[in-house]
């Protein structure tokens, strides 16, 4: 289990929603071998995210956006209900990641940057991280 620490571990989690701010490519995935994507054409997953809370990204097949509370992200608290996406079909290897990343993204409840890592965890633990 890899435990991100408690919310004591940043520094000013009112800063948060300005660092998330911009684009994000994801560098690992909790039950997930990125290295199955070597070779392959496939773009890895990314999100971006606005100032309005607003976020976009690709999830390894499709296209999803959704919005965040930056209040509750302000409090390194991380929700995204009522995602929405395209539904077109992929590769089994792109299926799987992509369901994964869903899965994840949807059940996250924690963020955090650290060494210039975004952090999506839940329960404290990591679910997943991004880097610029």
């Amino acid at each position: 289990m890899n435990n991100i620490g408690s919310l004591a571990d940043v520094s000013s989690f009112a800063d948060l929603p300005q660092q998330i701010l911009g684009n994000w490519k994801l560098d690992s995935l909790k039950g997930f071998d990125l290295s199955q994507l070597a070779g392959n054409d496939l773009g890895l997953p990314n999100v971006g995210f606005q100032s309005d809370g607003n976020v976009a990204g690709f999830s390894g097949v499709n296209r999803f956006a959704g919005k965040v509370d930056v209040a509750q992200l302000a409090q390194g608290k991380f929700s995204l209900p009522n995602a929405a996406s395209t539904r077109m079909a992929g590769s089994p290897v792109a299926s799987d990641l992509e369901s994964k990343f869903l899965g994840a993204l949807s059940s996250a409840d924690g963020a955090k940057i650290d060494g210039g890592k975004l952090l999506l965890s839940k329960g404290g633990e990591t679910l997943m991280s991004f880097v610029r």
